[in-house]
């Protein structure tokens, strides 16, 4: 799993929503379910947002991690006294 990228809950929330659509659900029940993952969906937005910016920056970590380079040589800044 090490150098991999996870996305446990957006993998949750599609096995949640696949498990609501194909459950042998009454569509008052299937409806109830789906407004219950409104509140997981907020309960979890946070966690949801953090990966999506992981996903985000993740070809410039495997890049990082690829060539070795250290992340404060890759983000130098050099300031000149004008």
């Amino acid at each position: 799993k090490k150098g991999k990228l996870h996305l446990t809950r957006w993998k949750w929330l599609r096995e949640y929503l696949g498990a609501i659509k194909t459950a042998p659900l009454r569509w008052h029940e299937r409806v109830h379910c789906y407004l219950l993952m409104w509140q997981w969906l907020a309960w979890n937005s946070v966690w949801l947002l953090k990966d999506v910016l992981k996903a985000a920056v993740w070809p410039a970590i495997k890049l990082l991690t690829k060539s070795r380079i250290e992340p404060t040589e890759f983000v130098s800044i050099e300031v000149s006294k004008s």
